[in-house]
């Protein structure tokens, strides 16, 4: 996890290899879902999504199958979070995204809350209801800062800046990336903060 949030994702993703073989030997199913997950969510922040399908679809698997709610609503949440990204599959992805946001409400988990409310706001981005991305991100941001997950504030703040901008919001969209910049630094991950900086230059916007 310190490596993933410090964008050392080569060394992530090794461990999560090395986990992932200990477990399937002794045969954990709820921390191998978990791995797997993690490693579902490293490929996501490289941009990899058909890896991340991959072992997110895997790691749902051992949660039906060992019926742990949570653990379905991480994977749902992360499956339409992808699809979306990825611009596919976004019928299916709003039923999984529902269906995780029932999930976390039930068992009133604040920071999967404030996640499907990023990916929701995602999903109206690309529908292009502004109003409804720019109220669902706001959302997002108001329930991770009362929890202080800086991780997933950073990325909703990137999120919503790729939004701004579209809209045509280039200033508003500048102090989300700051934002962003501002978070990602906190946590060490300068190869975030040095992704932001290139793509805000690409735009015109540094």
């Amino acid at each position: 996890m310190v490596y993933k949030q410090k964008g050392k994702y080569e060394i992530a993703e090794d461990c999560y290899f090395k986990g992932i073989r200990i477990l399937e030997v002794v045969g954990d199913k709820n921390e191998l879902a978990r791995a797997y997950y993690n490693l579902g969510v490293l490929y996501t922040k490289t941009g990899n999504f058909d890896a991340s399908e991959e072992y997110r679809r895997k790691a749902l698997e051992i949660a039906e199958k060992i019926g742990s709610l949570l653990s379905m609503a991480y994977q749902l949440n992360g499956l339409a979070y992808i699809y979306i990204l990825a611009g596919r599959k976004l019928k299916m992805a709003e039923e999984y995204l529902n269906r995780a946001m029932d999930i976390f409400e039930r068992l009133n988990i604040k920071r999967y809350v404030g996640g499907c409310m990023d990916t929701y706001a995602l999903l109206f981005h690309k529908r292009r209801e502004w109003d409804k991305c720019v109220e669902y991100f706001e959302k997002s941001v108001k329930i991770l800062k009362e929890i202080n997950d800086l991780d997933s504030i950073a990325d909703t703040y990137y999120d919503y800046g790729r939004c701004l901008l579209d809209m045509g919001k280039r200033k508003k969209a500048r102090e989300k990336f700051i934002e962003a910049i501002e978070c990602y630094r906190k946590l060490g991950n300068e190869r975030k903060v040095r992704e932001i900086k290139e793509f805000m230059e690409r735009m015109g916007i540094s």
